[in-house]
């Protein structure tokens, strides 16, 4: 049974949708974008010619297309799809003379049979696959993984036979005219965006790293300013740097797999690694263990960037400097130098395990560009333990952005903005101002000090997340060697104990006025023996 490719991106077994207009899908996709479409000639074999026009420029192709269905013809392999040429072609495309305004393309029409307005076109080099001047019926082949990653990512390439086959959506049809010399004869590097479709200003930067004090909002400035500037969620990827984070998990390496075999009938007995629990596995398969290139998230999102010129992609790193990033970059430092127009100004070529993988999905991996829709935006905080520099010719690749400590704390709705601190409610950015003025005071750097976000609003209402959060990083990481000169005492034992009897800073922090409104806490019965504690205190005669 043969395979299909569905809309999804989903293989399974079924038929191929049976149709005889592909002219009809190709010549609804040639006039969208308000561009002009005539259909001149029809020939046998396929062949039409038709006039474009640019709806902006004026600019007039005349196009010589032969076109056919995408389909699965019997005896063939079950993930193959052909566009049959038939005998005695029209040669009128074939002798046509080739320009920058007169083509010939081979293309075909794929249409999921689950749902027929989803389709694709597929196209092969005229000229690359050869015109059939014989009497027997001529093949342009296509596999339903190519049809597969079109429907992914828009845009897919393969090589076939050793030539090239490329997968689209019909929105790129234009694109795929005006570059269809530079995508067949080229490197397979696209020549230009697509003109119809809009691109992130080139003003944005490719690389950029926000930088600021804990809790200052960087992740949630980086997610602000990637749906301002247009890039889809789906479009978006997010990794987090650590310290043991390797070039393998960012960039990809061969890893084990689990793969199946159906059992015999030789009466072989399987057993986990115990050697005791028989091994069950789904329909008495025998697991094998094979070895497969498993991409990173970075060579994941590129081969979507090169394969798809019409979407931007973005990569966030967080945390950048908690991972060796001159180690977890590798070679692809070289690629972070971007020209104007925002592409990679010098080429890579990878190791052989990911140029493997790279011409599997039809991009030659020897001569590796980031092209100018692949955006890698990061954070940093410096302050933190722990953390790696960044060398000077790494950082000078990289835009950097300072987030001001308070730049997003009138993002906090006022109804979050309280913090319960022993049993008294304050506002929470005029307790950070408090707390914050007070550590400046002591010399603190800015990056040390706390944002409008290092707690949120549930965390504001924990005590025991203020002592395990905010008073261990105020203890641990901001006054390590000078703990008392904010605290009554110096072990976070003691800090602890301080917090529960309500002095838990030293007398001369200024607290600011606490709201109307006690915590459960504050407003509970004080018990026989507070009272009396409270009453004792009170009477007691003052020091001389």
């Amino acid at each position: 049974m043969p395979k299909i490719a569905k809309h999804t991106g989903e293989i399974v077994i079924g038929n191929d949708y049976n149709f005889t207009n592909p002219d009809t899908y190709f010549e609804n996709s040639l006039k969208s974008n308000n561009w002009t479409c005539l259909r001149k000639h029809t020939g046998n074999s396929g062949y039409f010619c038709y006039t474009l026009k640019h709806p902006k420029e004026g600019k007039e192709y005349t196009l010589h297309v032969y076109l056919k269905p995408v389909k699965w013809r019997s005896g063939r392999s079950e993930i193959e799809k052909q566009h049959q040429m038939g005998a005695n072609v029209d040669m009128r495309g074939f002798d046509a003379p080739q320009s920058e305004t007169e083509r010939t393309l081979a293309l075909g029409i794929y249409v999921d049979p689950t749902d027929t307005s989803k389709f694709l076109i597929c196209a092969w080099g005229a000229f690359e696959w050869g015109p059939n001047k014989g009497v027997n019926a001529y093949n342009y082949n296509i596999d339903v993984e190519t049809l597969s990653q079109g429907f992914i990512y828009d845009f897919s390439k393969r090589f076939r036979d050793g030539k090239k086959v490329f997968a689209f959506k019909p929105e790129l049809i234009h694109y795929y005219i005006q570059n269809a010399k530079s995508l067949h004869e080229g490197n397979l590097e696209p020549a230009t965006i697509p003109p119809t479709i809009a691109s992130i200003n080139q003003e944005v930067p490719r690389n950029k790293i926000i930088y600021g004090a804990p809790g200052t909002g960087k992740s949630f400035e980086l997610k602000s300013q990637a749906s301002t500037n247009g890039f889809k969620p789906e479009n978006t990827t997010r990794v987090t740097f650590y310290p043991n984070y390797s070039y393998q998990q960012f960039i990809g390496s061969y890893k084990p797999v689990p793969i199946y075999k159906v059992a015999s009938n030789d009466g072989i007995k399987l057993f986990e690694s115990d050697r005791i629990t028989p091994l069950r596995t789904p329909h008495d398969k025998e697991p094998l263990i094979d070895y497969s290139f498993s991409p990173g998230p970075f060579i994941d999102l590129l081969i979507r960037a090169i394969l798809n010129p019409a979407n931007d992609y973005l990569l966030i790193i967080e945390e950048i400097n908690r991972a060796n990033v001159a180690a977890v970059f590798g070679d692809v430092f070289q690629l972070l130098d971007r020209s104007n127009e925002g592409e990679s100004e010098y080429e890579i070529s990878f190791n052989r395990d990911v140029t493997n993988y790279l011409y599997s999905k039809g991009i030659d991996g020897n001569n590796i560009k980031l092209p100018a829709n692949f955006f890698i935006w990061a954070t940093m905080n410096s302050a933190d333990q722990g953390v790696m520099p960044l060398d000077s010719a790494f950082k000078r690749r990289w835009s950097f952005e300072f987030l001001p400590l308070n730049a997003k704390q009138n993002d906090i709705l006022e109804k979050e903005d309280v913090i319960s601190f022993q049993g008294k409610r304050y506002g929470w950015n005029v307790f950070r101002e408090k707390l914050n003025n007070k550590l400046k005071g002591l010399g603190i750097a800015e990056d040390k000090l706390v944002g409008p976000f290092f707690l949120n609003s549930r965390e504001r209402q924990d005590s025991d997340v203020i002592k395990n959060k905010l008073l261990l990083y105020l203890r641990d990481d901001v006054l390590r060697h000078n703990p008392e000169s904010l605290f009554n005492s110096k072990s976070f034992s003691d800090i602890i104990n301080d917090y529960a009897n309500g002095d838990v800073f030293i007398g001369d922090f200024d607290f600011p006025k606490h709201l109307t409104e006690p915590t459960e806490e504050a407003t509970a019965e004080p018990t026989e023996e507070a009272s009396s504690s409270i009453n004792h205190d009170a009477e007691a005669p003052k020091p001389q």
